[in-house]
């Protein structure tokens, strides 16, 4: 009887923990949590669906349990350099469909969205775009988001004209006097150690 009372116990204890099954499929992680996913269905050896979201077997990298919060209606992007990573809340995952190809991320609402849906942006990218398409019941939250634009000069239809370094940036000196006489560049256009930001 004590084993018993001793296993009961146990049970309740890990039940009154949260847990949340992850799922990954490329960059973009779906949270499912425990309290809310009820049956999960297995169909036809290629088919999984987790509270009405379809996945191909063969697109899923991982799935985990573990004692991550999920909030309700909520999509996270998390921007690093060149790439980007999705976090999407298990309850309106059925309603998204999600592009995502480096810093590039687009995402497409269906019209079924019944609750507005937020979107935490935060990171640092270089080359970084978001769209959301479909459905706009939408809130966008920038948490220190930071996208760089204009690292890339645009110059190539000066390099007949003036000098350009390898990465196409104008050949000037401190005093932004260029290879041809009397035509200066000013700004971050100019070949130089340091850029603003």
């Amino acid at each position: 009887m004590k084993k018993l009372h001793v296993l009961l116990a146990l049970f309740l204890t890990l039940a009154a923990e949260a847990q949340t099954l992850s799922v990954t499929v490329g960059n973009v992680t779906y949270q499912f949590p425990a309290s809310q996913t009820g049956d999960m269905i297995y169909a036809d050896g290629t088919m999984l669906t987790i509270m009405d979201k379809v996945f191909s077997l063969s697109e899923i990298a991982s799935m985990k349990v573990d004692d991550s919060i999920v909030a309700d209606n909520t999509v996270n992007v998390s921007y690093s350099g060149t790439s980007a990573s999705v976090t999407i809340s298990g309850n309106v995952a059925q309603y998204l469909t999600v592009s995502q190809s480096g810093a590039h991320v687009s995402i497409s609402q269906s019209d079924n969205v019944a609750e507005e849906i937020t979107y935490v942006l935060s990171g640092t990218s270089t080359d970084g775009e978001f769209s959301i398409s479909g459905s706009w019941k939408t809130t966008i939250e920038l948490n220190g988001l930071f996208i760089a634009v204009g690292r890339v000069p645009e110059n190539q239809n000066f390099a007949n004209l003036v000098k350009l370094d390898e990465a196409g940036y104008v050949l000037a000196g401190e005093d932004c006097h260029t290879s041809a006489r009397g035509v200066f560049v000013a700004g971050d256009n100019r070949a130089k150690s340091l850029r603003q930001l």
